[in-house]
């Protein structure tokens, strides 16, 4: 039997999070579920399939090789967002020395969007995946392994590569048709000691249940210029609720999962499956609670009551800025009221509401800023984050953020939390020391850390605040650090 291996690019928490590494444990973070179904489509058709998940681990390349080496592959697949792209092709160079001959694939939002660079600055990477990779892959497992004529690949759609002669070949546009309720469930087989080794961050989950993710949804209708949607595009797509509560109910009793994150933009869109996919959760009588992301435009409180009895308790919302006028420079189809609007259903139907925001947007000014952090401080939110613009590849931002300020292309750097774009008139500095005032305010009060005890003591128990008093208190201890050393800087 032919056998495939899938990695995730190895990043480690300070690639990922900075300098909040030293205070937030991520190495538990959730699975990689693009790699977990294309495992399984794999499987499902005649291949041996594996997976390796480095983050929770914190594998170095050598350890990941050499179990690479002792599976055997005919074919390497390694995922990776822009972060990680560099990090994963230098574990494929150490690779080809392991497994000369081994193709070795890439693919993932990084590979899509930027398909010639990618290769022109990554020589390890054989093939690229562009775009969703289910359909693509099956035609590459009948081309490979070996060394395929540049015809065969040339006939593959969704793929880039490199001619005999050097030219960088990209094959026809594969366009996202495959119905979703046909793919097979992610292998979470494939992973050690799942779920135990995947938790919840800081501020989200209760931390103690065996917690699980899963993605609805394909591709996003809004244009918001700051994000790419190469891999998925911008036509929704959707599991049916038949399908997503077969997957619940194969993490619940299979796996044990008791907590569940949907890690989809776009859960609600399609308010009428949301409200059947309620009904089934409710049904089923599960000892199950969830949290989501959803847009600001489509909270209701009809059906935030029929989630909310279905075990709903956080409901996170990317409203980036509370300044109209910045939202409209990067297309994003929502205004201050609605936002606040949205954050009011939500408390009214007794979940939590968590707010996402950017700081440094095209069009921001220290102005702008000081309205989005009072909106932070004063619109009712449970939990907040605030991370820096990242004009990503395959964005339409990535192409025209010159125009806006100054923009370092470090792909190494494009984390969310390094400053890598900054709009006329800010510098890195008045960026973060504005966020750090925002979070210490928003965080560091005895209001937010009396509801947030009582929280955790109410859903889980005294032990569970027990459990993560360390983490608390190098939280709170870092933003009064923040604060002593910001009254010098005059933050």
């Amino acid at each position: 039997m032919p056998k495939i291996i899938f990695i995730d690019a190895p990043t480690t928490p300070q690639e990922r999070i900075g300098k909040l590494s030293r205070i937030i444990n991520l190495s538990r973070d959730r699975p990689h579920l693009g790699i977990l179904t294309l495992a399984a489509v794999a499987r499902q058709n005649g291949w041996n399939a594996a997976v390796v998940d480095p983050y929770p681990f914190q594998w170095t390349d050598e350890a990941i090789a050499t179990q690479v080496q002792e599976f055997g592959p005919d074919i390497i697949g390694i995922s990776s967002h822009t972060l990680g792209v560099l990090n994963g092709n230098r574990l494929a160079g150490l690779l080809k020395e392991r497994l000369p001959g081994v193709p070795i694939l890439n693919g993932g939002p990084h590979a899509t969007s930027a398909p010639a660079d990618t290769l022109r600055e990554c020589g390890n990477y054989d093939i690229l995946v562009i775009g969703e990779g289910e359909e693509t892959l099956l035609e590459l497992l009948k081309a490979l392994p070996g060394r395929p004529l540049e015809e065969t690949l040339s006939s593959i759609n969704g793929i880039a590569f490199r001619a005999a002669d050097g030219r960088i070949v990209l094959s026809g546009h594969r366009d996202n048709t495959q119905p979703l309720d046909s793919l097979p469930m992610p292998a979470w087989d494939l992973l050690p000691q799942y779920p135990f080794l995947y938790s919840p961050s800081l501020s989200s989950g209760a931390g103690s249940r065996p917690t699980g993710s899963l993605f609805t949804t394909r591709g996003c209708p809004w244009n918001c210029t700051f994000c790419d949607r190469g891999v998925f595009g911008d036509r929704l797509r959707a599991f049916s609720a038949r399908a997503v509560m077969d997957q619940v109910l194969h993490l619940y009793h299979v796996y044990g999962i008791r907590e569940l994150m949907f890690g989809d933009d776009t859960l609600f869109v399609d308010r009428d499956r949301m409200f059947e996919l309620a009904e089934l959760l409710i049904g089923a009588k599960l000892d199950l609670r969830w949290e989501c992301m959803a847009r600001v435009v489509d909270a209701n409180d009809k059906l935030y009551a029929a989630v909310k009895r279905s075990g709903c308790f956080e409901i996170s919302y990317g409203i980036e800025s509370a300044v109209d006028e910045v939202s409209q420079n990067v297309a994003k189809p929502l205004t201050r009221k609605i936002a606040r609007r949205a954050v009011e259903i939500t408390k009214k139907a007794g979940i939590r509401a968590r707010g996402y925001f950017i700081f440094g947007l095209p069009g921001d000014t220290e102005r702008t800023l000081q309205e989005t952090g009072h909106f932070i401080l004063h619109s009712g939110l449970d939990d907040a984050a605030i991370f820096a613009c990242t004009p990503y590849p395959g964005s339409a931002l990535y192409e025209r953020a010159h125009e806006y300020g100054t923009f370092e292309k470090r792909w190494d750097k494009m984390n969310n939390v390094d400053i890598v774009f900054v709009p006329h008139g800010l510098t890195p500095e008045k960026i973060e020391a504005m966020r750090m005032a925002v979070m210490r305010k928003f965080y560091v009060n005895p209001r937010f850390m009396w509801n947030w005890g009582r929280r955790l003591v109410r859903d889980n128990g005294w032990a569970e605040l027990g459990r993560r008093a360390g983490v608390y208190t190098r939280f709170f201890g870092h933003m009064l650090g923040e604060f002593v050393s910001g009254l010098g800087r005059g933050a």
